[in-house]
């Protein structure tokens, strides 16, 4: 995992682990495109993070979730209304 994504993280934690956020609907996801299930899954476990990872087999790709990312793989943030 690139350091900028490792340092996003807690902050992605913070925000997911908020129930005065969910309990306004904010639901948190993050998107992995690199390491395998299982990596991510111990990753998640070793550091206490709690929000869901979708996984993105896509190489981020026309059709991947990551397609917004820029090309230097820094973390993206995007937010979406119901």
């Amino acid at each position: 995992m690139v350091p900028p994504c490792r340092l996003s993280l807690p902050h992605v934690q913070k925000l997911s682990a908020d129930k005065s956020l969910a309990d306004k609907g904010l639901v948190v996801w993050a998107v992995n495109d690199q390491e395998t299930k299982p990596v991510v899954e111990t990753f998640l476990k070793q550091n206490n993070y709690t929000f869901t990872v979708l996984m993105d087999d896509s190489s981020g790709g026309p059709q991947g979730l990551l397609c917004l990312r820029d090309s230097d793989h820094h973390p993206s943030w995007a937010a979406m209304e119901r």
